[in-house]
């Protein structure tokens, strides 16, 4: 008579889902007969243990899921597991997937390429330009960096051939048959010459859903981790006439049938040389939420917009106009009727009457209500 072992269970003797439309599998009872099961999940896909098989905290795990999620068009949540998830490449994820990170989950978005896996070689175009290569001088079989740093200051992207004193380039410039990292230091040195991490190749993640990481950090090193929701940088109007000054697409149906969104916008007004005027939009929708006015005030507006079916939205918005000495508040209530299952594009506009103004929009957020 045989022995039987009894022990714990793990994750790894679970049938787990893995977020496509096949939610059951097939096994062989105690008679030998073949059965149906349903496939276990809880709150989404567990990344790790179903395409890290519990081991990969890393790209191959993520791109595994990326690829195998590619035709899904209901919205999922992907939980990232703690520990540290090691960055090789960049990577994006599409609108219906929502990234939800556990405490002590963190991206690590650096990869060394100063290190005994890979070897630097002397370009032949150029002065003091090298490329990447395997420790073999093989195709190192790198993906393309969102960024490249050296001894802890990003380089400047450049042109392979032409490189300036601490730029880089992705490029095959020298016949290799693939695409590899160039770069010129800023003393014109061989990177071989430089201690171990000397330089980073840096990746991005890229989230168009939602990205969910309660009080905690999720992000090391020189990369990105982008929401193509929230943009801090200026930008400004020019000259006279209506100028867009920040534009996002909210995707198809984001908002389903009675979601809602928050939109927030920030900036500034220079110049006191005539009126300033400055619209919302949603899809088609436009409405004035700064009227004409000649001041140099900062200005801050938010909006909710909430859909009552998929072509039908109540808009609630709010603008104030100045700060704690001088302000005033503008709001309003609003209709639409925009197809939300089209992507719908969402913009702040700023006009300026005289060419020496600027109407400058600093901070662009939207996501869900």
């Amino acid at each position: 008579m045989g022995t039987v072992t009894k022990d714990k269970m793990g994750k790894n003797d679970i049938h787990l889902w893995g977020g496509t439309s096949t939610k059951t599998a097939t096994r062989t009872n105690s008679d030998g007969y073949s059965v149906t099961i349903q496939m276990l999940d809880w709150m989404g896909v567990d990344v790790l243990q179903k395409y890290g098989g519990g081991a990969n905290q890393n790209s191959t795990a993520i791109a595994a899921a990326i690829t195998a999620l590619a035709a899904v068009t209901d919205n999922l949540a992907l939980w990232f597991a703690p520990g540290t998830w090691s960055l090789t490449q960049s990577h994006t994820f599409v609108a219906n997937l929502h990234l939800v990170c556990a405490p002590g989950c963190v991206f690590d978005t650096d990869l060394s390429i100063r290190s005994a896996s890979y070897h630097w070689t002397r370009s032949g175009s150029g002065t003091g330009e090298y490329y990447l290569q395997s420790s073999d001088d093989g195709n190192p079989s790198l993906s393309e960096p969102s960024a490249v740093i050296e001894n802890g200051t990003a380089m400047t992207a450049g042109t392979a051939g032409s490189l300036a004193v601490s730029t880089w380039d992705w490029a095959d410039n020298d016949s290799l048959g693939y695409s590899t990292v160039y770069i010129r230091l800023a003393d014109d040195a061989d990177p071989d010459e430089k201690s171990a991490g000397y330089v980073l190749a840096a990746y991005a993640l890229t989230v168009n859903g939602d990205l969910i990481a309660p009080n905690c950090s999720i992000m090391t090193g020189y990369g990105e981790i982008n929401l193509e929701r929230a943009d801090t940088e200026d930008h400004s109007s020019s000259g006279t006439g209506e100028d867009t000054l920040a534009t996002s697409s909210v995707p198809a149906y984001f908002l389903g049938t009675t979601g809602g969104i928050k939109v927030k916008a920030v900036g500034t007004k220079t110049g006191a040389n005539g009126n300033k005027t400055i619209k919302f939009y949603f899809g088609s929708t436009a409405f004035t939420v700064h009227p004409a006015n000649n001041n140099t005030h900062d200005w801050q507006f938010d909006a909710e917009i909430w859909n009552t079916s998929y072509a039908t939205q109540r808009i609630f918005w709010r603008f104030i106009d100045g700060d704690r000495d001088v302000m005033s508040h503008y709001a309003g209530y609003e209709t639409a009727t925009e197809d939300s299952t089209a992507a719908i594009t969402i913009k702040m506009t700023g006009e300026c009457a005289h060419a020496s103004d600027t109407i400058t929009q600093t901070i662009w957020k939207w996501g869900r209500a």
